[in-house]
C-alpha cells in the first residue's frame, strides 16, 4: 500500500508551511543579460561582436549561461567567458595530446 507521503504532489506541498515558496524564491535563472548588466558599454560591444563571430562558425554552437560564466557549447563546452565590468576572461578547451 502507498502511504500518503509517497503520493504528495506539488499542490499539496504548496500548502505546507511555505516550503515550496521558499524554494521558488531561491531558484535563479541566469541569462546573457544577467552577465552583461555589470559590463561597461565597451565590454558589451566587444562581447556581442565576439558572440557573432563564435555563433557564425557553426549553427550548432549554443550559449549556455551559468552562474559565474557564459558557456559556448557544441556537444561539449568549447569556450567559457566571464564578463566583468571593465574586461572579460575567456577559457578554451584544449585538445588532449595523443
Amino acid at each position: 500500500m502507498i502511504s500518503p507521503e509517497e503520493t504528495e504532489s506539488i499542490t499539496t506541498l504548496n500548502n505546507k508551511s511555505g516550503i515550496l515558496k521558499k524554494i521558488n524564491q531561491e531558484i535563479v535563472v541566469y541569462s546573457e543579460e544577467t552577465h552583461l548588466q555589470i559590463a561597461n558599454e565597451k565590454i558589451k560591444t566587444l562581447y556581442l561582436e565576439l558572440k557573432d563571430l563564435i555563433l557564425g562558425i557553426d549553427n550548432n554552437i549554443k550559449v549556455n549561461p551559468k552562474k559565474r560564466y557564459l558557456a559556448y557549447t557544441h556537444q561539449k563546452k568549447i569556450l567559457l567567458l566571464k564578463v566583468q565590468s571593465k574586461h572579460y576572461q575567456q577559457m578554451t578547451r584544449k585538445k588532449k595530446s595523443q
